[in-house]
């Protein structure tokens, strides 16, 4: 009798937190989902346009820019076409992210003025847009500084 009535309270319970009641979300009632950079981390971010110019009418590059936020340290690495960058970036608040202490390395490749934009609109950024699909980097006076595409990678 004991042994049932034990196996009968641990169902029991497995049961009331399996099956509670969700939210449209399908998180739990009283759980909270954590909005702030879903569809942003772990992802490669494929540069498409910049300051308003598709990437195909810069010079070509030796590399495909782009970005990827990384979750641990929230570091960002990516390439701006030629050299390969990196750098933090802090999630403030919904859809506000900046980005600091950016470095890249030094080489020299013809036709620099992507990865020098590229940089600089990284640095002004200070909110994003995305639907895990699309990532979109805003400066408040600037507008839109960039446009990136989820893609597979390298």
């Amino acid at each position: 009798m004991k042994i049932i009535h034990f196996t009968t309270c641990i169902l029991s319970l497995f049961l009331i937190c399996n099956c509670a009641s969700k939210t449209k979300d399908g998180n739990p009632i009283g759980i909270k989902d954590d909005k702030q950079g879903k569809n942003l981390t772990e992802i490669y971010w494929q540069l498409t346009e910049l300051n308003g110019k598709p990437v195909s009418e810069f010079p070509a590059q030796n590399k495909e820019p782009y970005i990827l936020l990384k979750e641990e340290r929230n570091r960002v690495e990516g390439t701006g076409g030629c050299n390969s960058m990196g750098g933090s970036y802090v999630l403030k608040g919904e859809n506000r992210i900046t980005f600091s202490d950016l470095i890249a390395t030094e080489m020299a490749c013809p036709g620099m003025e992507l990865e020098s934009e590229f940089h600089k609109a990284l640095q002004i950024t200070d909110s994003y847009e995305t639907n895990g699909k699309e990532l979109r980097l805003h400066n408040e006076s600037a507008g839109l500084v960039a446009v990136f595409q989820a893609s597979s990678g390298k």
